[in-house]
């Protein structure tokens, strides 16, 4: 089986749901969030392993989010915005937050869950 190694020293953006640096504390009130700022915190572990999955040849993780799932996520490593389906938003009544330039709703997000590794308050697209 194949793995998927996650190290403190991890790359900025990990996948389309999550960013994975550990920079603290939440963005001011007054300032605007959006899908490309960094979790509000993290708990992280010094090492994570976690099955790496395919799906049409794709690379893809399971993760839970808000407690539910295991859901399957894209890796995707170049990615700066954290994604995720209309149909999760509506399955786990992820509440609206407002919407970015192009129209697309934001969503918040109370914890993305991958392995033992949380990033908590995360506004998706």
């Amino acid at each position: 089986m194949t793995t998927c190694r996650f190290f403190p020293f991890r790359p900025l953006w990990l996948v389309p749901l999550l960013a994975v640096s550990n920079l603290g504390s939440a963005a001011p009130a007054a300032a605007r969030i959006s899908p490309v700022d960094l979790p509000a915190r993290t708990v992280s572990v010094p090492r994570v392993e976690v099955p790496l999955l395919r799906s049409h040849r794709l690379p893809m993780v399971e993760v839970r989010v808000n407690g539910a799932g295991p859901y399957r996520f894209l890796l995707d490593w170049g990615a700066n915005v954290v994604a995720v389906s209309a149909r999760l938003v509506r399955d786990l009544h992820l509440a609206t937050i407002g919407t970015d330039e192009k129209g697309n709703a934001n969503v918040h997000v109370d914890e993305i869950r991958i392995g033992e590794d949380s990033f908590l308050g995360i506004t998706a697209l």
